[in-house]
């Protein structure tokens, strides 16, 4: 285990404290659990991010330059220069007034759980429908089937008007996730699923773009933005 590794060489760990699986190591030595907003850590320390998992990325990135003595003064003065880089939870806002999150470089379970999180709450303070594009999770060898499964309460909880899923395996879930007043679609590549892209665009939602890079969905966002080829 790492964090094994990391103490037994005198080192110590940074973990985000909201995270069920690691919240269980409270009180293990070397180990520091941090809250996910790094005004927790100190009032001076805002982060303008409004993405709340990369929020708990700086959260750890602050509670380890604190260990290793820069004063919150210091740390404060870099906050403001944070922006996501691309395909990491940016936002694009199309002429219709639809907002695209960004969030398509990487999938896993985990950070599509909070992907999800983040954009259905972007679509509450926006007061717009929610859409997701989703493509398949990839490298995760025997957790693939069951990976993908258990996404359906999740998506049947947040309930998108659109819901498009690109790939062998996000394609499975459609017969569970029909639900009624929503759209479902399945696209076998995110080339399928560019040419359909200008439907995205109106009415107005918030688009939440997350897949494994090798399912390449910034295809559909250039075509849905112009970017792409006609």
């Amino acid at each position: 285990m790492l964090f094994d590794v990391v103490r037994g060489r005198g080192g110590r760990c940074f973990a985000p404290a909201d995270d069920p699986w690691l919240a269980r190591l409270e009180g293990t030595p070397g180990l520091s659990l941090v809250p996910s907003d790094p005004r927790a850590l100190h009032p001076e320390l805002h982060a303008p991010l409004d993405n709340p998992y990369l929020l708990r990325n700086a959260a750890l990135a602050c509670a380890v330059a604190l260990h290793l003595g820069l004063r919150p003064d210091e740390i404060a003065r870099v906050l403001p220069c944070l922006t996501p880089p691309p395909g990491r939870g940016g936002e694009r806002r199309l002429g219709s007034g639809t907002i695209l999150i960004l969030d398509h470089y990487n999938a896993n379970p985990a950070s599509l759980r909070a992907g999800l999180a983040a954009a259905a709450a972007r679509a509450r303070e926006a007061r717009l429908p929610l859409a997701l594009v989703l493509g398949d999770m990839l490298d995760l060898g025997v957790a693939t089937r069951p990976a993908h499964e258990e996404l359906i309460p999740i998506l049947r909880r947040i309930g998108a008007s659109r819901l498009w899923l690109v790939g062998n395996e996000m394609a499975r879930l459609a017969p569970s996730l029909a639900q009624e007043g929503s759209e479902v679609r399945t696209f076998p590549d995110s080339d399928a699923a560019a040419a359909a892209a200008p439907l995205l665009g109106a009415p107005p939602a918030v688009v939440l773009f997350k897949g494994s890079r090798g399912m390449a969905l910034e295809r559909v966002i250039d075509r849905l933005c112009g970017d792409g080829p006609d």
